[in-house]
């Protein structure tokens, strides 16, 4: 009986060890939108050392944006809108690459979060 518990602890210890190690393969970034667009850093869709992202998730905090993930830049008035207290835009890889993904304010400066993982 000792045994098994003592088995069930290094079970639940690695496997909180996997955990905390998957954390560390996320990223994240918080771009300050204002008059002009701006894209998510290379650094955040590839981190030294690691490999590419998967995924990302973008949220707004302070101010709508508009966004486009087809490669021009969005505008005041073209763009698909990202408004605040909605949940989470999810994008793949090729979409949230920095070649392809762009905010811009539709009025004030907007916080956008961005969380990416491998």
């Amino acid at each position: 009986m000792g045994r098994r518990l003592a088995a069930a602890g290094v079970v639940v210890a690695l496997t909180t060890l996997g955990l905390v190690a998957q954390n560390q393969l996320n990223t994240y970034q918080q771009l300050s939108v204002g008059s002009s667009p701006v894209s998510i850093a290379a650094a955040t869709m590839e981190p030294a050392g690691q490999g590419p992202i998967f995924g990302c998730f973008v949220r707004t905090e302070s101010a709508s944006v508009r966004y486009r993930i087809d490669g021009p830049a969005a505008t005041a008035t073209v763009g698909m809108p990202l408004p605040i207290n909605v949940d989470p835009l999810a994008l793949s890889a090729a979409q949230a690459s920095a070649a392809s993904f762009h905010g811009y304010a539709s009025s004030a400066t907007a916080l956008v979060n961005v969380t990416c993982w491998r």
